[in-house]
């Protein structure tokens, strides 16, 4: 099982990817990127998960989450 697990923040974001045998860490600064999807595909590049269904994933948001979409705050 493959498991991607983030804490978005307003200046970083910070990803984990769990199926390997060591935990893969990676930390992002957000200004680097246009948009969190560009983030996210810039870590699974890095831990080589581009072509693997990602079973998993928990993205921690510096947002209210009471409504869709959820707007980011910062």
């Amino acid at each position: 099982m493959s498991v991607v697990a983030a804490d978005i923040g307003g200046t970083n974001s910070r990803f984990a990817f769990l199926g390997a045998q060591q935990p893969v860490i990676r930390e992002y600064r957000n200004g680097d990127f246009s948009d969190l999807y560009q983030v996210i595909g810039r870590f699974l590049e890095e831990v080589g998960q581009t072509t693997v269904n990602i079973d998993n994933m928990v993205l921690a948001l510096p947002a209210p989450v009471d409504r869709q979409p959820v707007h980011l705050t910062n």
